[in-house]
């Protein structure tokens, strides 16, 4: 961080892959993005799917969405600020809860997430 830092804002996007592309799928059901800033909680995101129904014929396909889903490009902001008075020096932290969970379900390493 440079000094003089006041304001401090990730700007997460995020996409599930592999296996997890339908994680709402797998058991456990539930995913949570977690930050960490300096292995403090710096916030939680709520990934939210999109799930397609229809038939054989691709245009008898109609989204149900949940909220942000049409979203692809709006990132999540999650505020660092509070926590700059800590540390300058951050090392933060992506990861993704209930992954291990599934993957000793299914018998399958192949979950991936990718932040970004």
């Amino acid at each position: 961080m440079p000094n003089g830092t006041f304001r401090s804002v990730l700007l997460l996007y995020y996409e599930g892959g592999g296996l997890d592309e339908f994680w709402y799928t797998n058991i456990p059901a539930t995913r949570n993005i977690l930050v960490y800033y300096n292995s403090l909680l710096a916030g939680v995101v709520n990934p939210y799917p999109i799930i397609y129904t229809g038939g054989i014929n691709l245009f008898w396909w109609r989204p149900v969405t949940s909220i942000n889903t049409l979203a692809f490009e709006t990132p999540q902001y999650i505020e660092l600020t509070p926590l700059l008075a800590t540390s300058t020096k951050p090392n933060i932290t992506v990861t993704v809860s209930n992954l291990l969970a599934s993957a000793q379900e299914l018998g399958s390493t192949a979950l991936s997430w990718t932040p970004s």
